[in-house]
C-alpha cells in the first residue's frame, strides 16, 4: 500500500500499481470517498482487529542515507532502537515533561526529527507546535511560545542572520546596544573562565540585556529554556549567542 498526502501527488503516482506488481492500493490521505484514508478508517471500525505488539528487534522504518559518498543506503531501524533513543533523551534531559512545548522544524521523515523530538515527546507527554514554513519561522515561534527548539545548525544560523539583518536595518542606538551586548557577553564569558569579574562590563551587559536581548527573548515567545542541535557542525559564535 502507498499513502499519499494530496490529490496533486496522487495524480503523479496513480499508474504505479500497473508498474509495480506488489503494489495493491494507493490511499489518498486528504478528502473522503473511495480510496481515501477516511474510507479506510471507516472500514476498519467495522472490523476491528487486535493491535500488533512489535518485538524490539522488529524493523520499524528504513531511513535512507543522503548518498554523499555513494548510492543512498537503506538503514534498518528497529522499534527497540527508537524506544531506547527516546528513553535516553528523557534521562539526559530530565527537565522535559508534559509542560514542555517544542516547535516542529525538523522533517519527521528523517531520523533526527523522529528521535530527538517526535518519540521523545510521545514518551514524556509534551506538546509540539508546527512551523508553517521557514520564511515564517520567527513569527511562528512567537505564536507557539516553545520551551525547546530542536533544529539543525542551518536553522539557528538563519535566525541569527535574520536578527543581525534587522538590527542593521534599524541602526542607531538599538544596533549599538545590540553590538555592545554581544561584546560584553563575550568578555563576561572570557572573564568567568579565568575566574575574574568586571563591574563596568557587567553594567554594559545588563543594560543591553534589559533594552535589547529581552526583546529578542520576547520574540521567541518568552518561554524558551533550551535549544538542541545536531547532524552538522554548529558555529560556536551562533551557539554562544543562543546561550
Amino acid at each position: 500500500m502507498l499513502f499519499v498526502s494530496k490529490k496533486s501527488i496522487y495524480e503523479k503516482v496513480k499508474d504505479f500499481p500497473a508498474e509495480i506488481p506488489s503494489l495493491e492500493k494507493i490511499i489518498l490521505i486528504e478528502g473522503d470517498g473511495p480510496g481515501t484514508m477516511k474510507a479506510l478508517e471507516a472500514e476498519g471500525e467495522k472490523k476491528p482487529v487486535p493491535s500488533i505488539k512489535p518485538d524490539p528487534y522488529d524493523v520499524a522504518t528504513i531511513i535512507y542515507t543522503s548518498g554523499t559518498t555513494g548510492d543512498p543506503k537503506g538503514v534498518l531501524l528497529s522499534h527497540g532502537n527508537y524506544t531506547h533513543m527516546a528513553r535516553c533523551g528523557c534521562i539526559i534531559y530530565p527537565e522535559l515533561n508534559e509542560e514542555t512545548r517544542s516547535i516542529s522544524i525538523l522533517p519527521w521523515a528523517h531520523v533526527f526529527g523522529q528521535c530527538a523530538e517526535l518519540y521523545g515527546w510521545f514518551l514524556f507527554g509534551g506538546s509540539i507546535g508546527f512551523m508553517e514554513k521557514t520564511e515564517t519561522l520567527l513569527d511562528d515561534i512567537a505564536l507557539i511560545e516553545p520551551r525547546y527548539i530542536i533544529a539543525v545548525p542551518r536553522i539557528f544560523n538563519k535566525i541569527y542572520s535574520t536578527l543581525f539583518k534587522k538590527m542593521k536595518e534599524e541602526g542607531g542606538l538599538p544596533e549599538k546596544l545590540f553590538n555592545m551586548g554581544l561584546s560584553s557577553a563575550k568578555k563576561k564569558r572570557e572573564l568567568k573562565e579565568s575566574g575574574r569579574k568586571s563591574i563596568i562590563n557587567d553594567i554594559k551587559f545588563k543594560l543591553a540585556d534589559k533594552i535589547v536581548f529581552q526583546k529578542v527573548r520576547d520574540k521567541f515567545g518568552g518561554r524558551l529554556e533550551g535549544a538542541l542541535t545536531a547532524s552538522a557542525t554548529m558555529n560556536i559564535e551562533v551557539a554562544q549567542f543562543f546561550f
